[in-house]
């Protein structure tokens, strides 16, 4: 995900240009018992346990930070009726990165977040608009456990360390989630091409694939927002093993994660 800053509000309360095309509600906002929580360096400590009776209100942000282990992994749940309001979230790192998004026009917002490194994360919390009858929108925050990924027979893949070998052929029936990638070593010698087919249905999830050289360099990836991924031919520069990563990208469908098959060629 790439860092990046919530649409700004005009007069109105909405994200418009035209200060008196909305009907947003005026008047005063009830703020929350964590105000002045309004920037990252005032984040509200969150220790991991629900926090109820929240209030986003229109150009108030609300920040909360939270520690977290190395690898760890937590599903982020915020609540709210969007009738209410359309609140949007964000995780970022220390930097201000943005690591996961929440920005669905519908009720609540689900985020999966995984910490690469130990140490001190932060969640932003923003009033996208304002659409119910009084100013401000109530939310909860609460922490659970991401949902299991279905596994495969490549399981536990989701490292570069913990690369699969695999050869040429035709893979069935694989399975990839979000902050669950999949890594495949594929050996070839200098001058051979490596080919790759992902195929899948973009509707349950939209499916990217990488391929590095032995060096850890880029060689070739597959970005598109459709079914399936072709990578290559890909003509190999310096022999050794190469390093394939697939990761799902956005979690669209009506399952946990997406499945693909895989067919590598090597010539």
């Amino acid at each position: 995900f790439s860092n990046f800053d919530f649409p700004k509000y005009d007069e109105d309360g909405d994200d418009s240009d035209d200060p008196s095309d909305g009907t947003a509600p005026t008047g005063p906002c009830t703020d929350d018992l964590f105000e002045d929580n309004d920037e990252l360096a005032a984040a509200t400590i969150f220790s991991g346990d629900p926090m109820t009776d929240l209030v986003s209100c229109p150009e108030d942000e609300d920040w909360f930070a939270i520690d977290m282990n190395e690898n760890e992994s937590l599903m982020l749940d915020v609540s709210f009726l969007d009738a209410d309001g359309d609140i949007d979230v964000q995780f970022q790192d220390a930097t201000g990165a943005v690591l996961a998004s929440g920005s669905s026009a519908s009720d609540n917002e689900s985020v999966n977040v995984n910490a690469t490194n130990a140490g001190t994360y932060y969640i932003r919390v923003h009033l996208f608009a304002d659409d119910g009858v009084d100013v401000g929108a109530p939310y909860s925050i609460a922490i659970n456990e991401p949902p299991t990924c279905p596994s495969d027979s490549f399981e536990t893949n989701q490292t570069e360390a913990n690369a699969a070998s695999i050869s040429v052929g035709a893979y069935a029936s694989l399975n990839v989630c979000e902050l669950d990638d999949d890594w495949y070593a594929i050996d070839a010698a200098e001058g051979q091409t490596i080919s790759v087919t992902l195929s899948f249905l973009h509707d349950e999830g939209d499916v990217d694939a990488t391929l590095y050289d032995p060096t850890g360099g880029w060689a070739v990836s597959g970005t598109s927002v459709t079914d399936n991924e072709e990578l290559g031919p890909y003509t190999v520069a310096t022999a050794g093993v190469h390093t394939l990563r697939v990761r799902l990208y956005s979690d669209n469908g009506t399952v946990i994660g997406n499945s693909y098959d895989l067919d590598v060629q090597v010539n």
